[in-house]
């Protein structure tokens, strides 16, 4: 499908993880993304007129260029990588979050300077999300 077909441009994530199914068990399950495809080492998330794709690619595999393909074995892979998500329910979306072992909660719920309320957390490969509710 054209990006004139969807209505303009689209933007997607693809983050490469090491787990695919602890993954959808913080974006599926904890923040409620709905599942659009699983493939056991590719799923495919919906946020709308997103998509976030959770792919464990063997880094070996990946195209030339890609700087996981050339990172040493066990480095982060989500290192200066902020992602954000926003929630109908956060107080909801907090506690399903930090009852999972996978994940460090690193902020509370709070309220920020520009009006919305989030809270933050590490994903298993390094990754810094957002959780916010606006």
């Amino acid at each position: 499908m054209s990006a004139d077909e969807r209505g303009g441009p689209q933007v997607f994530c693809e983050l490469y993880v090491t787990d695919v199914a602890q993954s959808l068990a913080i974006f599926r399950d904890a923040l409620g993304l709905a599942l659009v495809r699983d493939e056991g080492d590719l799923a495919v998330l919906n946020l709308g007129p997103t998509e976030l794709l959770l792919n464990a690619a063997d880094p070996a595999t990946l195209e030339q260029g890609n700087p996981l393909r050339d990172a040493p074995p066990g480095a982060p892979r989500g290192v200066g990588v902020e992602l954000g998500i926003v929630v109908d329910d956060l107080a909801a979306a907090l506690v399903r979050v930090s009852a999972l072992d996978s994940v460090v909660v690193t902020s509370a719920a709070e309220s920020r300077p520009w009006g919305a309320q989030d809270f933050r957390f590490l994903h298993p490969d390094g990754f810094y999300v957002r959780v916010s509710d606006a």
